[in-house]
């Protein structure tokens, strides 16, 4: 239920008018798949290279452009794939969704773009001469039709720069432990001021159980004595009701004891053919 909530709202900050989020959380609370799924349920198109399975399908037919960052990437890389996300939704205005998280943060220039992009749409010295000229080329018709000046270059690229602003829609993954959050939000105020904030809590515990028996459910697909003895132990266990943390601990000695069962069912398979022959 919690993450259908989630998803509602940041399809509606996807679909509003210059929608931009700023989605808070520490790790693994789902903020990037479920911004996945919210652009994909929008047709926005995805680009990601992180996306599991599921995601991977899902990426074929929504845009959620998101940077991959590898040992070499610098500030050349992250402003040529800046360029790379502004060309679609200022040239063709298609919305796209730009996914972009906190420990993709190789240096703290990237911010400040982000911050520029989210007050004003324009990253100062984003293009050079050869690349700016593709972009008035590619923007030229449609600036055309709404009544600019074919030989007005200025005006060409600030009706790009206006329809980045309206297609290209910013979801920033963030965690809030630490002082680091909150120094950044006071140096790049755009994120708080040009973006709606989602929270995103910890789990309740019938979340975290029920990710568990289904992992659980495909080590011992057809062994319902064993899926109902994992269930009792749960019901019956106060800690396992209670503490998100030692839930995950008890799930992963369940991991290991099915695993020992498994392991001890192959031995005794084995011996049995040996003593067979």
């Amino acid at each position: 239920m919690d993450a259908i909530e989630h998803v509602c709202r940041l399809a509606r900050i996807l679909r509003s008018e210059r929608g931009n989020g700023l989605l808070i959380g520490v790790g693994g609370m789902g903020k990037q798949s479920l911004t996945r799924l919210a652009s994909h349920l929008n047709s926005y198109k995805s680009a990601s290279t992180l996306a599991m399975s599921l995601l991977i399908s899902l990426s074929k037919l929504s845009r959620c452009y998101q940077i991959e960052v590898t040992r070499t990437y610098d500030k050349n890389s992250w402003h040529e794939d800046l360029r790379r996300f502004y060309f679609e939704p200022g040239t063709e205005a298609k919305h796209t969704t730009f996914l972009f998280t906190d420990t993709q943060i190789v240096l703290e220039e990237f911010l400040e773009d982000i911050n520029n992009t989210l007050n004003t749409g324009e990253v100062p010295n984003l293009y050079e001469t050869d690349e700016l000229e593709k972009v008035i080329i590619a923007t030229r018709p449609a600036a055309k039709q709404a009544g600019i000046q074919e030989a007005n270059r200025d005006g060409i690229y600030q009706y790009f720069i206006g329809r980045v602003r309206d297609h290209l829609h910013l979801m920033i993954c963030m965690s809030p432990i630490g002082d680091t959050f909150r120094h950044r939000c006071r140096m790049f105020p755009s994120l708080v001021n040009c973006c709606t904030i989602d929270w995103f809590t910890k789990w309740p515990n019938d979340a975290l159980l029920s990710v568990a028996e289904s992992s659980l459910i495909t080590i011992a697909p057809k062994d319902s004595t064993q899926l109902a003895s994992l269930k009792r132990r749960r019901d019956d266990n106060p800690i396992l009701r209670g503490n998100a943390t030692k839930v995950l601990y008890h799930a992963e000695q369940l991991f290991g004891a099915f695993e020992a069962i498994s392991n001890n069912s192959r031995e005794k398979e084995k011996g049995d053919r040996v003593i067979e022959k």
